[in-house]
């Protein structure tokens, strides 16, 4: 066997045995100026077979964690990891956050669907704000792949999939720029365990 091919065997067969580990529960809750927003905590609202967005949602939360490997070290914006939630039915569904894409628009919504992959890494940093951590910067060219940066690029839209329109859902824009979408408001998103 070719060295390249060993390391990687060896290296693939280390991944499957890491063991995933589970943070305590936790409550996603909305730090922002506009009054009617701030303090309020997320839930998640059916969004299609087995699909919820994070929104506001009357007066309930949803329970999330975050799934991370045993020996993993905190970079730059905390611990990094696999934002999980159950999504309510009979048994419950383990289910993991993604940014769903449109290409007409720079707001990404923030999706949870069935299973643990493939999903978005965040993490929180000590004030407990949950975050993006990213090294690419394309605003020079060539592009550099260097420096992390942590990202906040938290919004709360009134956003539409499918057939459902939702006031207040959780949502990420995409790059540098201001979302398009004229409904949201510039949020952070903090942890704050139960």
């Amino acid at each position: 066997m070719k060295p390249a091919v060993l390391l990687t065997s060896l290296s693939m067969g280390g991944l499957a045995a890491a063991q995933q580990v589970q943070s305590k529960p936790f409550k996603l809750i909305v730090q922002s100026e506009d009054k009617e927003l701030n303090g309020r905590a997320f839930n998640l609202c059916h969004e299609g077979a087995a699909i919820e967005s994070v929104c506001l949602y009357k007066d309930s939360s949803a329970i999330f964690h975050l799934n991370t490997t045993q020996g993993a070290q905190p970079g730059p914006g905390g611990l990094a990891g696999y934002l999980t939630s159950d999504v309510p039915a009979k048994p419950p569904i383990p289910s993991s956050m993604i940014f769903y894409t449109e290409p007409s628009t720079n707001v990404a919504i923030a999706f949870f669907y069935p299973g643990s992959g493939p999903t978005q890494l965040v993490g929180f940093d000590e004030q407990e704000h949950m975050n993006v951590v990213t090294t690419l910067d394309d605003t020079t060219s060539p592009p550099n792949d260097s420096t992390p940066r942590v990202l906040k690029n938290w919004y709360v839209c009134t956003t539409h999939y499918t057939s459902y329109t939702y006031k207040n859902t959780l949502n990420w824009v995409m790059g540098n720029a201001m979302p398009q979408n004229p409904s949201c408001v510039k949020v952070d998103v903090k942890r704050k365990f139960v």
